[in-house]
């Protein structure tokens, strides 16, 4: 698992004391939302992915009864802080939240929760959370489609496309499985169509520009 570097309240680039966040909407959210093939598209993302500000949700399609290692993987790739989802974590800079297997996110505020299994679940749930993350953060708000099949993704890109929040699609002939990426890039909803490397280098350029950051 990644070191977690706001622990001791200073930055990790400076050092110097971090202020607690008072603000819910200071700081960009990225959503990723992946399917088959998608570990791999986003262990490169991540992978690429230095102490930013922002915070990164992925969302997996999983088997219902499967026991994920996903976490543990990305944990492998990534810099950041990386954590399975309980129901009403606090959002914070530079960590990875992964959605476990079974489970629909949506945001309250600067808090994920777990909708239960069954019921009324949405059978999208990369929309679901896509949706979610636009009403919640508007401009600061990250969509990313990567690896998959199917249609899943696309409607909740628009919704943050449409929200003023910055969408993105990884090129679908990088991706193992082009169903979901070509979907979204046909569907207009994505703002940048790249690599996931790619993808990374441009959420670390935009998050970090100092006139989309908070006075």
């Amino acid at each position: 698992m990644g070191a977690d570097p706001t622990t001791d309240g200073r930055d990790p680039r400076s050092g110097s004391p971090v202020a607690p966040e008072t603000d819910e909407s200071a700081f960009f959210v990225v959503g990723i939302g992946a399917s088959a093939g998608g570990l791999e598209a986003v262990s490169a993302l991540l992978r690429r992915v230095t102490y930013d500000g922002a915070a990164f949700i992925v969302v997996q399609h999983l088997a219902p009864n499967q026991t994920s290692m996903l976490t543990e993987l990305l944990g492998r790739a990534s810099r950041l802080a990386v954590e399975t989802i309980e129901d009403g974590v606090l959002i914070q800079r530079n960590h990875v939240y992964v959605c476990p297997p079974n489970a629909v996110l949506c945001l309250e505020g600067n808090l994920i929760r777990l909708l239960a299994p069954g019921g009324n679940r949405p059978e999208m749930p990369i929309d679901a959370f896509f949706r979610s993350l636009a009403e919640n953060r508007g401009l600061k708000a990250m969509g990313v489609v990567m690896s998959g099949t199917g249609t899943d993704g696309t409607f909740g890109l628009a919704a943050i496309k449409a929200a003023g929040g910055i969408t993105f699609v990884q090129e679908p002939t990088s991706a193992k499985f082009d169903g979901m990426p070509r979907s979204a890039r046909d569907s207009g909803a994505a703002d940048f169509c790249l690599a996931p490397e790619a993808i990374a280098d441009e959420i670390l350029r935009v998050s970090s520009h100092p006139y989309l950051q908070p006075a």
